[in-house]
């Protein structure tokens, strides 16, 4: 039979035996189901210890997972904070003509962009006195 312990089925096929002389006594089949008795139960202890040690590769399995998630969110929260509107500074323009008398003209046309680009929603524009203190 297929669920029959193969240790079990050899011995009951010894015992059927035809000749008597190959049937084995009452001592040899005491001993041999205490042999299959400890057998059983090793192998019972094995499937205990096998089942145990799945479990403890299990539980560090998931403190390993957790570990790397704990890591992941920590250098996600230090990380610094992307995006927000990006910023502009239009510095004064320089005089390269030489002419003191003209140095109006820079100013006046950087003041300009900075009201112009000032209009913009998706733009901040820092002051020209908030540069010169950086």
């Amino acid at each position: 039979a297929p669920h029959v312990d193969t240790g079990i089925d050899a011995l009951v096929g010894r015992m059927l035996a035809i000749e008597p002389s190959r049937r084995p006594s009452a001592a040899d089949v005491a001993t041999e189901i205490d042999r299959l008795l400890r057998f059983d139960e090793s192998s019972q202890e094995t499937r205990w210890r096998r089942r145990w040690l799945s479990y403890e590769a299990g539980a560090a399995a998931v403190v390993v997972i957790l570990a790397a998630a704990g890591v992941t969110w920590w250098r996600m929260a230090r990380a610094p904070v992307q995006g927000g509107i990006p910023a502009i500074a239009v510095l004064p323009l320089a005089n390269l003509s030489g002419d003191a008398s003209k140095d109006y003209l820079g100013v006046g046309i950087s003041d300009a962009l900075n009201t112009s680009l000032g209009r913009f929603a998706g733009v901040s524009v820092v002051s020209r006195s908030t540069v010169e203190e950086a």
